[in-house]
């Protein structure tokens, strides 16, 4: 098993009477995606600040690499690269002026900011002040990025850039990923995860309700199969593990759990002509969790 890049125990932080986190247990290995999942107040953000030591916890621990946030803060966020929610540009400074003068803090590499610029598109000529909302979060995208680090931290990355950007930005995490760096991906766009994260975390109302890779959680959900035959199967047709089965003509439509592998041991014993799947998302995984919260 890879070694532990963050892990938290028990970790809980209280403003007076509101819970923002509760008992946070989470072990994010090295080299993975994790996505972090929820909507606004679900805690993600209470989580990433706790992490880099911006405020204590009312209880538990947090550590990265081994190192205890609160005890070694300077230690564990040298290894740690922040991209928060709530970027605050200095708008009157250029592009280059801003990423240089971060990078000198972080000795960041000179290289890696030239990449990621010609790759997210940004001139670094122009004045932060005069760049469109898309266009200063390439520019906390950069500032971010351009760290050397083991971990990066992503808070809501994505925001305000336009669909090319936001696959580049993809495919430049999952590089960081291959190349054994860990990225925590905070958000609330289910198709990014999906597409993007190793596992995924749920929050809801500051408590952590599911972990498991994307693969997993998918594979536990309802399918929808639609099996066109060559001829009309038998009235009395039996699939087993399938629910809700519709037979019109030649046509079969029913609902399975988990895997299909029976299913499709006993669809061979006809002629097929079409199978349609209709793959779970994790959209649906996520309104498991929420979707309650409208009746309650």
């Amino acid at each position: 098993m890879p070694p532990v890049a963050i892990q938290t125990w028990n970790l809980t932080k209280r403003y007076g009477a509101v819970q923002a986190l509760t008992d946070l247990n989470l072990q994010i290995p090295q080299g993975q995606i994790f996505g972090f999942l929820g909507p606004n107040g679900a805690g993600k953000t209470t989580t990433i600040r706790l992490l880099f030591g911006l405020m204590r916890p009312t209880e538990g621990r947090a550590e990265v690499l081994g190192h205890n946030v609160h005890r070694e803060g300077p230690t564990a966020r040298q290894f740690m690269s922040l991209l928060p929610s709530d970027n605050s540009l200095y708008p009157f400074m250029k592009v280059e002026q801003y990423l240089e003068a971060f990078g000198r803090i972080t000795q960041a590499s000179q290289q890696r900011r030239a990449d990621l610029l010609e790759r997210l598109e940004l001139d670094p000529s122009r004045k932060i002040g005069d760049l469109s909302m898309g266009n200063q979060q390439k520019v906390a995208i950069v500032r971010a990025l351009q760290n050397d680090v083991p971990i990066y931290v992503v808070d809501e990355p994505t925001r305000g850039l336009d669909p090319l950007i936001q696959q580049e930005f993809g495919r430049v995490i999952v590089e960081l990923r291959n190349d054994g760096r860990t990225v925590v991906f905070s958000t609330h766009v289910l198709s990014e995860a999906e597409a993007l994260c190793d596992r995924v975390g749920i929050l809801r109302n500051g408590r952590l309700v599911q972990v498991d890779s994307v693969a997993e959680l998918t594979e536990a959900r309802v399918r929808h199969l639609t099996v066109t035959f060559a001829q009309a199967p038998p009235a009395n047709l039996a699939i087993p593990g399938a629910t809700d089965l519709h037979l019109q003509d030649n046509q079969a439509e029913f609902t399975v759990r988990g895997s299909i592998d029976q299913i499709l041991k006993t669809l061979a014993r006809y002629t097929v002509v079409n199978l349609s799947i209709s793959e779970p998302s994790l959209e649906e995984i996520f309104l498991r969790h929420y979707g309650s919260e409208d009746r309650e």
